[in-house]
């Protein structure tokens, strides 16, 4: 059976790990960055957390996950701007625009940013996530 998430680059930093993991299932290439809280890691000491964050993404991905999560985004943000009124239109628009941009993964939680390009041209949207992918937190950088 062929992976279905691949980390294709790692670069180790003053304080984090870059990688880019090829994610099959969207058809993309994403970044993603893993902090942990000591300082001065090697690239050794981020092998838990790497393994853990394919883990996640598998999960997101491999069983679609993801999709539940951009559904609750698309609500979270149609009902604030429309101060609680879910419009079928804009929330459909937006599902459709959602995209993933970027992950940033941490020994505790994740944070998944998107994009979408149409809707929101210049903000990226955060959603931080526990490893039970559980949604704890939605903002949006203006």
């Amino acid at each position: 059976m062929q992976e279905m998430i691949r980390i294709t680059k790692e670069e180790i930093t003053a304080d984090s790990l870059k990688v880019l993991f090829e994610i099959d299932a969207i058809k993309k290439s994403v970044p993603a960055e893993l902090f942990l809280e000591q300082s001065g890691s090697s690239k050794e000491d981020y092998k838990p957390l790497l393994a853990q964050s394919k883990r996640a993404l598998e999960t997101l991905f491999d069983k679609n996950e993801i999709a539940g999560i951009i559904e609750a985004i698309a609500i979270e943000i149609t009902e604030s701007a429309y101060e609680g009124d879910l419009r079928e239109k804009e929330y459909a628009e937006l599902k459709q625009d959602l995209e993933i941009d970027e992950f940033h993964f941490f020994e505790e939680e994740m944070i998944i940013v998107f994009v979408a390009p149409k809707i929101f041209f210049d903000n990226s949207i955060n959603v931080q996530l526990d490893y039970s992918l559980e949604i704890q937190d939605l903002s949006i950088d203006m």
